[in-house]
């Protein structure tokens, strides 16, 4: 086995699954794990994996991203668990619970692409690990690996020890992956349980934001929105001297930057960069994933996880802009998804940019293209 690079390796990133069986298994691997995870958000800034692991001891393995712009975990996490029932049992019991101060938000998926074509063929990813692990310790439980990989910030002096860390795994067949999958998922390494996946293909970075750094500690809000009117959310952090700001459209990003650019807050000059999405598909919103791919645009928005009992004024309360286009029932029953038209592609797109929780449930908003629809009109 190496434990370096392997020459092929890089002739596989862009390689395409082609086998229809070896598609088919892959692609049910895909939707079980994200029926099988759940989402904690509204997390507390101090929250570490043991704290994780008393709130959720059924867990197999989870999934912690880092923010390395406030130098902690983001505020939200990827619990994965045995079945889909547990993971519901999860849910009820999570959701709404109060977790160190913060109420927490629970919500069955796991944020994963369930596209076979984003995925390397041949290669998984480790989630979870230590700062500490090394590739010894990853070859004693792969060890039909071919290589692997460890970001070298991990193992340094300067490295977050509060900061999970990843390895990228190659293997010699597609089905050689799948059974490490199987097997290997949620095995523990230095006292860690490590979620086992498919390693997705990067894909192009994505302006999202600015990171805005000189502020005072006694700057507030109001103060950052009076220089960046554009902002659909601000992100306060005093104690670091910087903020973070959101938009729903990229040209409203830009336009702040321009405006901003050489100012001065509080007898300070401020540095404005731009926030870019990271380029791996489990940090990125499904929503956004949808509508890179859409190369035709369109106001009609697809709105799913409605429930049964969703009815036509709730969802127009909720989407008060936006006009029902087909709303299809069975019996009385609402069959848990609409179609919305949002009049104009960049007011879809503002709605997009949000969510959305109704009764208790994360929807799922995503650009309907005219074949969806006309498709979901003939199946009704």
């Amino acid at each position: 086995m190496h434990l370096s690079g392997n020459p092929r390796a890089s002739e596989r990133v862009n390689d395409k699954i082609r086998d229809p069986i070896q598609r088919e298994s892959l692609a049910k691997r895909l939707v079980l794990r994200n029926m099988c995870s759940v989402k904690l958000s509204n997390l507390p800034k101090r929250y570490n994996y043991s704290a994780l692991l008393e709130l959720v001891p059924d867990m197999v393995a989870c999934r912690v991203f880092y923010d390395p712009i406030s130098r902690k975990p983001k505020n939200y996490v990827y619990v994965e668990l045995s079945s889909n029932e547990i993971a519901l049992k999860c849910v009820n019991k999570v959701n709404n619970k109060e977790f160190q101060g913060k109420r927490l938000n629970a919500s069955v998926g796991g944020g994963l692409s369930e596209c076979v074509d984003d995925y390397i063929p041949c290669s998984l990813r480790l989630y979870n690990l230590h700062w500490k692990t090394t590739k010894g310790e990853v070859a004693r439980h792969f060890p039909g690996s071919i290589s692997i990989n460890i970001p070298t910030r991990m193992g340094r002096s300067c490295v977050d020890r509060r900061q999970s860390g990843v390895a990228n795994l190659m293997f010699g067949t597609v089905e050689e992956a799948i059974a490490a999958v199987d097997e290997k998922q949620g095995c523990v390494i230095r006292g860690r349980r490590v979620s086992v996946h498919f390693c997705p293909k990067k894909v192009k970075s994505k302006i999202i934001g600015l990171v805005v750094y000189g502020l005072k500690k006694t700057t507030t809000e109001d103060e950052v929105r009076a220089l960046f009117p554009q902002a659909s959310k601000v992100e306060m952090y005093p104690l670091g001297g910087f903020a973070v700001l959101h938009y729903a459209l990229i040209e409203d990003c830009k336009l702040d930057k321009k405006n901003a650019m050489g100012a001065e807050l509080k007898k300070r000059k401020l540095k404005i960069v731009f926030k870019f999405q990271s380029g791996n598909h489990e940090e990125m919103r499904p929503e956004a994933i949808t509508e890179a791919k859409q190369k035709n645009p369109s106001p009609l928005i697809f709105v799913k996880n409605l429930g049964r009992s969703a009815t036509e004024e709730q969802v127009s309360s909720l989407f008060p802009k936006a006009k029902i286009v087909s709303m299809p029932r069975k019996g009385k029953a609402c069959r848990g998804y609409a179609i919305l038209d949002c009049k104009s592609v960049i007011a879809a797109k503002r709605i997009l940019a949000k969510s959305y929780v109704f009764e208790g449930r994360t929807l799922v908003v995503q650009p309907a293209s005219g074949k969806k629809f006309e498709l979901k009109r003939s199946i009704v």
